[in-house]
């Protein structure tokens, strides 16, 4: 979701060549490839045609081979093995290890990224196939190190898309200098933890008040007393009604002792600015285990469950369309906050916009979406949580 900006660059091969050409955009080739860093990971992008991908290994297609979406299918798992083992990247002098994260037939279009549907068929000579992998960034980061390996032509060069949070770079590799050595224009510091929102005020203590207990205690043995002596009604019942006072007297600090504050705190819109970047921080990780443990920092009870299995669509269905989604802001833009009756915490409607950047065809461009939703945030464990939404509205902003 950054915008798409083409960079000029001056880098050394290994072989000693320097490249410092800024490339055009170009025309579907038979094969190209893209890498894709931000400060959480690595991806590497191969993008072909089959039938061109048959210089390498036999996928029993011809030019006008019709494929429809089953004949699609098949190929998928041979793609994704055979492209496994190609284009090897290190970082730091240490070799990546990828895994595969999709395979998908796009349409063939410079501009936009659209996974073909089961509906449409296409031939083999007009397809074209992104075959992606991903791999975690080192924290330490250092010099982007690989080697391209897979030339369709005996002299012809393939273009390599470098794309990372200051821009794209575009570079021509061939069979003389096939390997490239690039710095990764990373922030360190946007790997930072969120900072945590402010600590819940104490829950009130039961304040026992003695004058109150002190008099009920009296009371009480005024009144075994006058049962035991049998005296007269009028001095049992004005015993009984002294107890009664002093009783009544403790009520109120029981009930504070179990209800919350009288209001919904003054910092209500910070509470859930940082809650909100927490919740984004999580799904920086790629292990699910990890997501969920950052996750239940700020959400708790049924409400950590739902937006845990939430945004999990949300990041299935950005994969399936091809997406690669990394959130680099978060910011609220209106808090409207009032007690909850029954407990402590507050309700609050919020609305707020989160932008960051979708990354295909070598490059990365903005990406702003905006929504409103009503919270239940309660101190669960010393720390506020949201342990309950209704999401109003979601909608894109036009680029």
């Amino acid at each position: 979701m950054i915008p798409s900006r083409a960079c000029l660059a001056t880098v050394a091969f290994l072989g000693g060549t320097v490249i410092g050409q800024e490339l055009a955009p170009p025309e579907i080739p038979d094969i190209m490839g893209s890498l894709y860093m931000d400060e959480w990971q690595v991806e590497k992008e191969f993008i072909a045609n089959p039938v061109a991908v048959q210089t390498w290994i036999h996928l029993e297609l011809k030019p006008s081979t019709n494929l429809d979406a089953t004949a699609r299918e098949k190929l998928k798992p041979k793609l994704g093995k055979f492209f496994a083992t190609h284009w090897p990247v290190s970082i730091a002098d240490e070799p990546l290890e990828f895994e595969l994260d999709r395979v998908q037939f796009i349409k063939p279009d410079t501009q936009e990224r659209i996974v073909l549907d089961p509906e449409t068929a296409i031939t083999a000579e007009d397809a074209v196939v992104s075959v992606v992998f991903v791999a975690p960034l080192p924290e330490a980061g250092g010099r982007v190190n690989f080697r391209w390996d897979l030339f369709p032509e005996e002299n012809k060069a393939v273009q390599i898309f470098a794309a990372d949070p200051l821009g794209t770079r575009i570079f021509n590799v061939d069979r003389v200098s096939p390997e490239l050595s690039l710095r990764a224009r990373i922030d360190p510091a946007a790997r930072a933890t969120p900072e945590p929102p402010p600590a819940p005020p104490e829950a009130p203590r039961f304040q026992l008040p003695w004058i109150h207990l002190g008099i009920a205690a009296v009371a009480v043995a005024a009144l075994l007393f006058l049962r035991a002596k049998q005296k007269t009604m009028a001095a049992f019942g004005a015993g009984l009604i002294a107890a009664i006072v002093a009783v009544a007297g403790l009520i109120p600090n029981i009930q504070s002792s179990k209800s919350g504050p009288s209001a919904a705190p003054e910092n209500a819109e910070l509470i859930l600015d940082r809650v909100l970047h927490g919740i984004y921080h999580a799904f920086n990780f790629r292990d699910e285990s990890a997501q969920y443990d950052v996750l239940a920092n700020v959400a708790g009870g049924d409400a950590l469950t739902e937006i845990y299995l939430e945004a999990r669509r949300t990041l299935e269905t950005r994969q399936q369309d091809g997406s690669r989604v990394r959130v680099k802001a978060v910011e609220v833009e209106e808090v409207t906050a009032s007690p909850l009756q029954t407990k402590r915490g507050f309700n609050a409607d919020c609305k707020w916009e989160v932008s960051g950047k979708i990354g295909h065809w070598g490059h990365f461009h903005d990406r702003t979406n905006r929504y409103s939703a009503s919270f239940s945030v309660e101190p669960l464990e010393n720390k506020w949580k949201i342990t309950g939404l209704t999401l109003r509205n979601r909608e894109r902003e036009v680029e």
